[in-house]
């Protein structure tokens, strides 16, 4: 048979490959190291096929994250032109940390329609002349195909993909030198944004493969290297952090406005968060970014050029807190003073990154919430988190000394750490005047975490542990159902953490959405699910909640543990808010709304998100209140919170270090609905 060679060259010699009319040629393929906060967790292999007038994509993936093991495998069939026609992925999740993402996806694309078949659910859609498909998460070979796409084709602007109802930019950001093995290897930067919330910056040879991809997600930093480039990590990283400061450079020029030498807001009501009753009709004086001055609007003298802000009839209370922030994205900077958050912990992020955001936030010349770090580490093995590792007590205490050195004010202790190096971190970490928060070990329970010297306790399910019988103290959620509410266990627990002055966070709101009813949609629970940007739109059709006796369980849990952080809060432990990402940022007004059904007054609640974080942070003379000489951080709402907790939720103005803001152009500006 003579056999018929087809050449496909794109117009900027792109990418060629050569097939024969009976039969499939492999023409490319290689592997992706694919790492979670620099450590690799796993591998993406890929083959591109030449098929007769087809073009072949084949992805399988498989990571091992923090005991969570997936399989992913996906295939794409192209025309010669690399229109896609069909796309399917699998996903497979066991046991460990379920993260939102979608489990089994078909798109088929005929005659300009797109069917999509997503979770056992069918839904159709028009296709324009140049489209791609695209999700957040995708593999990596698959994105590598979607930047060839939109080369071939000359596009510039947005292009439209599915079964994502966002749209993809991608922009040309320059040439970047590195080496590797002793040679040297030019590669072309990109930055692509509406396939992940937020921008992913991507590099490619001549040969319009891709290199490296650096996603910042939604929940934490992902690294794709192309195998043999793994030497030049750090330069990547180094360079998206570049990426990111640029972009939150662009956000703080289009909606920050010229700061008055003093902003006046005019008649609202105050919650000062001192405990006082709430003050009505008042004006408050900020010059820069402090408060000088608060009285009765009839009495207040506005200075002569000042702005005024009419907020007759709004709330103002002090700027809300996330004390379980992960921001590994600049886009968290808009969206949380969008909510009305003016200040975050984050308790787990790349140095790289981490540092310099908090820097340039911090100093005043970006937009953000100010920025409080905590550094994770954890043990050794597979199941492990990130790459700040302590297995011997002189690892603990380098580990404690390098974040004390960058500026770091707390230790998060993560699952896989030894007891005793527990201990060796906690003294260290005292010594240098920080605290130590986070999960409690897999070898240790909350009683013994606290005694080796543990300051405070991220999560419910961890906190709560301590209550149940000493033969059955094994951490999960589900657990807490087992306790008996009126158990010496209880009286122990509570009298331990008062002792002590353990701080809890329990992100009670995480747990509430995970395990939420089948036969409710999530929607009914987190109304902010239909205000998030299009490209978190998985989120939306991957939390499936629970049913039948996971469910019974689930309910009985979630009433348990409301009522013992009611209980908590009466004795005396301080709760603070935090959400762990959840549903981005709308997750915390999920929290406090949780905090009032466990038994806190509305203001008690505001109060978890203002001044006891403030207190526990020591940052209480700075912010926390509204008071005169304290930062000008203040939320104003169109509903009156105490009211009606869920009121929380009307924010539609921030001040942050004196710098007044509309809601709704922030979260325009990343994304989210109003």
């Amino acid at each position: 048979m003579v056999k018929r060679f087809i050449i496909i060259c794109f117009s900027l010699q792109i990418y060629c490959v050569a097939s024969t009319q009976d039969k499939t040629t492999i023409v490319e393929q290689g592997t992706y190291l694919v790492h979670r906060r620099q450590f690799q967790i796993g591998e993406e292999n890929y083959t591109i096929k030449k098929s007769r007038d087809l073009l072949v994509v084949n992805s399988s993936a498989e990571e091992l994250e923090r005991s969570s093991n997936s399989i992913v495998k996906s295939e794409l069939r192209m025309k010669a032109d690399m229109t896609p026609i069909r796309y399917e992925l699998i996903k497979e999740i066991t046991g460990g940390i379920k993260v939102p993402n979608s489990k089994d996806l078909l798109v088929e694309i005929k005659n300009g329609e797109a069917t999509i078949l997503e979770n056992g659910e069918m839904k159709k859609t028009s296709v324009g002349t140049a489209f791609f498909t695209a999700h957040s998460l995708m593999p990596t070979a698959m994105e590598m195909m979607l930047i060839r796409y939109w080369l071939l084709h000359k596009l510039k602007g947005k292009m439209q993909v599915i079964p994502s109802p966002s749209e993809v930019s991608i922009i040309h950001r320059g040439k970047d030198l590195i080496q590797i093995n002793g040679k040297n290897i030019l590669l072309d930067r990109y930055i692509v944004r509406g396939v992940s919330w937020g921008i992913q910056t991507v590099w490619m040879d001549s040969k319009m493969q891709l290199i490296a991809l650096m996603r910042s997600g939604t929940f934490a930093f992902q690294e794709m290297i192309l195998k043999g480039y793994e030497g030049a990590l750090s330069f990547f990283v180094s360079k998206a952090v570049e990426e990111q400061m640029t972009a939150l450079t662009r956000f703080t020029k289009s909606l920050r406005q010229k700061q008055p030498q003093f902003l006046a807001l005019v008649g609202g009501n105050l919650i000062d968060g001192t405990g006082n009753a709430m003050q009505k009709d008042v004006t408050i004086i900020i010059k820069g970014d402090r408060i000088i001055s608060i009285g009765s609007r009839v009495k207040t003298i506005i200075p002569e050029g000042a702005k005024a802000i009419d907020v007759r009839g709004k709330t103002l209370t002090a700027g809300l807190w996330d004390m379980h922030a992960h921001a590994n994205q600049v886009d968290w900077s808009p969206a949380y003073l969008a909510a009305g958050v003016t200040s975050i912990r984050d308790l787990g992020n790349e140095i790289e990154f981490a540092t310099v955001f908090r820097d340039a936030v911090n100093s005043g010349k970006v937009i953000g919430p100010e920025i409080l770090l905590a550094g994770m580490t954890d043990g050794a093995g597979e199941a492990g988190n990130g790459i700040i590792r302590a297995t011997t007590p002189d690892e603990a205490r380098q580990v404690v000394s390098m974040y004390k050195s960058k500026g770091y004010l707390q230790i998060k202790i993560y699952n896989s750490l030894k007891p005793e190096i527990v201990k060796v971190i906690t003294d260290e970490a005292h010594k240098l005047r920080m605290t130590v928060t986070g999960h409690v070990p897999r070898l240790m329970d909350a009683i013994q975490a606290v005694e080796s010297g543990m300051d405070q306790i991220n999560h419910v399910s961890f906190f709560l542990s301590a209550m149940l019988p000493n033969d059955k103290k094994r951490k999960g959620f589900l657990r807490i159902s087992e306790i008996n509410l009126e158990s010496i266990e209880v009286i122990n627990a509570i009298h331990l953490y008062l002792k002590n002055k353990t701080i809890l966070d329990p992100t009670i709101s995480l747990a509430a959405l995970i395990y939420h009813p089948q036969n409710i949609s999530i929607e009914k629970m987190e109304p902010g699910v239909t205000k998030l940007p299009d490209e978190l739109y998985e989120f939306k059709v991957s939390q499936p909640g629970v049913y039948g006796k996971s469910y019974d369980s689930a309910k009985i849990a979630m009433d348990k543990a409301l009522t013992l952080i009611g209980m908590l809060h009466k004795a005396g432990v301080p709760i603070v808010a935090g959400t762990d990402n959840g549903v981005p940022v709308h997750s915390l007004y999920l929290e406090l709304e949780l905090y009032v059904k466990a038994g806190l007054t509305p203001l008690e609640a505001i109060q978890a998100a203002t001044i006891v974080p403030a207190k526990v942070m020591k940052r209480d003379k700075e912010t926390g209140t509204i008071e005169v000489g304290k930062r000008a951080d203040i939320a104003i709402y169109d509903s009156n919170p105490l009211d009606n907790i869920s009121n929380i939720r009307s924010v539609s103005a921030v001040v942050s270090r004196g710098y007044y803001y509309k809601s709704a152009p922030l979260w325009r500006s990343v994304g989210f609905k109003p």
